[in-house]
């Protein structure tokens, strides 16, 4: 099951929409855990678009989620989104 993932082209404007872990600027280590970020040596992960829109790294605290079927989408959201709410945060789904 070790398949290689398709190559995603990408402009280094929009770069940091699709991963923003790889950001030049440092993402403020705020909000909610999501998990190991295994490629940085086992640190954590976490990610608040409200920290972020308020230290100007983005200016659209939106966030969409995709891939396949069966491969934990829903799960993610409902996690990301209940430990938000613990923080006091709230959140639209269209």
């Amino acid at each position: 099951m070790n398949e290689l993932l398709p190559t995603v082209s990408v402009t280094t404007r929009h770069s940091v929409s699709v991963y923003p872990w790889q950001v030049q600027t440092r993402l403020p280590l705020a909000g909610p855990v999501l998990g190991i970020n295994r490629l940085a040596g086992g640190s954590v992960f976490a990610y608040d678009p409200w920290a972020c829109y308020q230290d100007r790294i983005l200016t659209s605290p939106n966030m969409v989620v995709v891939g396949q079927l069966g491969t934990g989408k829903s799960a993610l959201v409902k996690t990301y989104l209940a430990r938000q709410r613990l923080a006091g945060r709230s959140a639209f789904i269209l």
